[in-house]
């Protein structure tokens, strides 16, 4: 006899991950994710190095596309698909846009909230984010599933048509379809001034391919926010948030920090003299959207600009007839 609420629930066993890009450290040694334009498989706890040897003797190091399977038919085991926030390395809100379930991070107490979605605070901070999980087998490695993971609003999109597509076309199965999962280039305009060329993932079944548009269908497909900007787009707005970029590849800052307005770069900082001749320094910064900042800060941030800072306490202070916000406490981030 099956037991109720476990029988009926299904497990896969993931022995890898793929990725979407890498790791990069610019000259200020600033950790940020650069995508690539292939699938990228290294050991990195989630990967054993066997499975990784077998994957490049039959993919190679710089593979563009896989043959895969999926192991079931129901799109909600293989693709499952939150809207996620985390903080101090654990997940603290998983919403599925009209309801969530928020965690205390001083109590671990669970409670169900309304999902706000792009109205949320977290979301407009770039705190919480549309994440997607692919569970699939690669033909030639029978031993359990890989998953990859992606934020990218074009690639749930492209990958979910593609599942019902070939549903559709196969009596409504798609486990143990031979199938091609592959990193095709998508030309987007960013915020109507930049042209870039972003790469999504692309499923379909070789016997059969419809192929999709090469440029997005509707304005909602093109990424609001700057993503890994390449030129001759100026090297600032290379710090903005990203869309399309994988939720194992998102900075550590972008995850954890709760600070009222997330991770803030230092732009520049000048130093002014209050009525009672005290030195006073006041910064330029800027959030992760490119929301511009005037904060009164501590005198070592003068020696922080173009670095970033996490983890702040913001009080209200006095300058001149009006009032400021000033950082009292803080960290560079990493």
């Amino acid at each position: 006899m099956p037991i109720k609420g476990l029988t009926d629930k299904k497990s896969l066993a993931r022995i890898g991950k793929i990725h979407l890009g890498r790791k990069t450290k610019n000259e200020k040694g600033t950790i940020y994710p650069t995508p690539t334009d292939y699938f990228v498989v290294y050991e990195d706890g989630n990967t054993a190095p066997e499975i990784i040897k077998k994957f490049k003797e039959l993919y190679g190091e710089k593979p563009k596309e896989l043959d895969i399977m999926f192991p079931v038919n129901d799109p909600e085991i293989f693709f499952p698909q939150w809207l996620k926030r985390y903080g101090g390395n654990r997940l603290l809100c998983k919403g599925d846009g009209e309801t969530a379930l928020e965690t205390n991070p001083q109590t671990g107490e669970i409670k169900q909230i309304e999902c706000k979605y792009r109205n949320c605070p977290y979301y407009q901070k770039a705190q919480c984010r549309e994440v997607a999980n692919l569970l699939f087998y690669v033909q030639g490695i029978p031993e359990g599933v890989f998953q990859i993971d992606t934020s990218s609003i074009n690639s749930i999109k492209k990958v979910n048509t593609a599942i019902e597509i070939i549903k559709s076309t196969n009596g409504g199965r798609i486990a143990g379809i031979s199938l091609k999962l592959a990193l095709r280039p998508l030309n987007v305009t960013v915020q109507g001034k930049y042209n870039k060329t972003v790469y999504i993932l692309h499923l379909y079944q070789p016997d059969a391919e419809i192929i999709p548009p090469t440029v997005p269908e509707t304005e909602e497909d093109i990424p609001d926010i700057p993503e890994d900007l390449q030129e001759p787009v100026p090297e600032e707005i290379f710090a903005d948030v990203i869309d399309d970029v994988p939720e194992d590849l998102f900075p550590e800052e972008l995850q954890e920090d709760q600070s009222k307005y997330g991770p803030l770069e230092v732009l520049n900082v000048r130093g002014f003299y209050d009525k009672n001749k005290k030195e006073i320094y006041i910064a330029q910064l800027k959030d992760l959207k490119g929301n511009e900042y005037k904060m009164i800060v501590p005198k070592e941030i003068k020696e922080l600009k173009g670095m970033v800072i996490k983890n702040y306490n913001i009080k209200q202070t006095s300058f001149g007839i009006g009032k400021l916000e000033e950082i009292e406490k803080y960290e560079i981030a990493m």
